[in-house]
């Protein structure tokens, strides 16, 4: 009982740091009005990459789980994911087959978690131990 006490005064804790964020702005010397945060986790506030990695470890367990997206193997290791602060690199096996489950994955997850894909900073490299492909 003393744990669920100790937790719920934790969860208390970040409940008030995260509850109606709000942006302050110092334009030429003068504090400007508060604006309200509406999405995302606060910056530079210590707990919130943790927060982050929490929630963004739901959409890689569920990546990890599914069948259809096949890993590569590495030496003896097989490898789908690797995950860098707010970054994901994903090795897939056969992507015509395994991108279509993946996207679908990431857009129900956007879905339920507000979380999206920002393009303009996504890259996907196909990599081939064929030769003639690899040029292509």
């Amino acid at each position: 009982m003393h744990f669920k006490k100790s937790g719920d005064l934790y969860l208390n804790i970040i409940k008030a740091i995260y509850d109606e964020p709000t942006v302050n702005i110092i334009l030429n010397g003068e504090k400007l009005k508060a604006i309200p945060l509406r999405i995302g986790t606060r910056q530079g506030y210590p707990l919130s990459p943790l927060l982050f990695n929490i929630v963004l470890e739901v959409l890689a367990r569920a990546i990890r789980q599914e069948k259809e997206i096949k890993r590569i193997q590495i030496g003896k290791e097989e490898v789908k994911q690797s995950l860098f602060a707010d970054d994901t690199i994903l090795y897939v096996e056969n992507p015509k087959e395994s991108i279509k489950k993946l996207l679908e994955i990431i857009n129900e997850y956007g879905k339920v978690a507000g979380y999206k894909i920002n393009i303009q900073k996504s890259v996907a490299f196909l990599y081939t131990n064929n030769e003639v492909a690899g040029r292509i």
